[in-house]
């Protein structure tokens, strides 16, 4: 499995696609990190599902912070 780490400069759709590109070169899985969430990527997956899925994924990751700043202040 290959691993890429996207940062500034892509938009998600396109870290998505170019990460979908790259499976398909390679055969293989890609593991994409695109900031600081964690997809894997084959050749044939849906850039529109891979987006819904990144949002629910961005989502969880700011309940998560919210729910660790209650904790904070409660102590």
């Amino acid at each position: 499995m290959k691993t890429m780490d996207f940062v500034a400069g892509l938009t998600v759709e396109q870290a998505l696609s170019q990460a979908r590109r790259t499976a398909y070169v390679y055969n293989d899985a890609v593991l994409a990190i695109i900031n600081d969430i964690v997809m894997v990527v084959y050749k044939g997956t849906d850039i529109q599902k891979a987006l819904a899925e990144y949002q629910d994924k961005l989502q969880f990751k700011y309940e998560i912070e919210k729910i660790k700043q209650q904790m904070k202040r409660t102590k």
